[in-house]
């Protein structure tokens, strides 16, 4: 079985970014998401969790791992956290050498809204595996559902106050519609 694969969305979101970058910019961006997913992929290999398959999506990985019930909720969450905290730790060391620069704001940025906890971010994973190590899982996934939920409130607002006071920053508008779409669609892409 082929292990990696490659949704359409992320090439056609990829490619539309080049297209709009006319700088190396989107070079830091995909390095600071590399780093993100590839914390994810190491905290996976240091529980010795085996991965039947990778879908490289347009926000990043996800991963199906061979046995569902391989690791506990609470390595399920470490695994969860290891991309926002490689991120802080990046941009941690980046500000030390170099200062505030756009790498730095990258791992900042992309640590920041993978906090969020929205599934199928990082911090919704976290939210939801934390919630599975206390309640069982019917409550733990409404648990999520409402907190995600209320959560894509307050980035809905900032996304377009956002877009409306730049005019051309639709990064975030591109993030919250994605959410949106999956938190709406999630049971059909199951």
């Amino acid at each position: 079985m082929n292990k990696l694969h490659i949704h359409p969305s992320f090439i056609i979101m990829w490619t539309l970014f080049v297209i709009w970058d006319k700088s190396s910019f989107i070079l830091y961006i995909f390095a600071a998401a590399a780093v993100h997913e590839i914390a994810h992929l190491y905290a996976y290999l240091i529980f010795k969790a085996e991965i039947e398959r990778i879908d490289v999506l347009p926000f990043g990985l996800s991963m199906k791992l061979k046995d569902a019930s391989a690791l506990t909720p609470r390595q399920e969450a470490v695994c969860a956290s290891a991309g926002v905290v490689i991120n802080l730790l990046t941009a941690l060391c980046t500000y030390l050498a170099s200062g505030t620069n756009f790498f730095f704001m990258c791992n900042l940025s992309l640590a920041l809204i993978n906090s969020v906890p929205v599934f199928p971010l990082d911090g919704g994973r976290v939210l939801y595996f934390a919630m599975l190590s206390i309640y069982s899982q019917p409550t733990a996934e409404k648990i999520s559902t409402v907190v995600s939920a209320v959560s894509l409130i307050p980035l809905t607002a900032a996304s377009i106050w956002l877009l409306l006071k730049t005019g051309f920053n639709f990064s975030l508008a591109l993030i919250d519609a994605f959410l949106i779409f999956y938190f709406i669609f999630r049971r059909r892409m199951a």
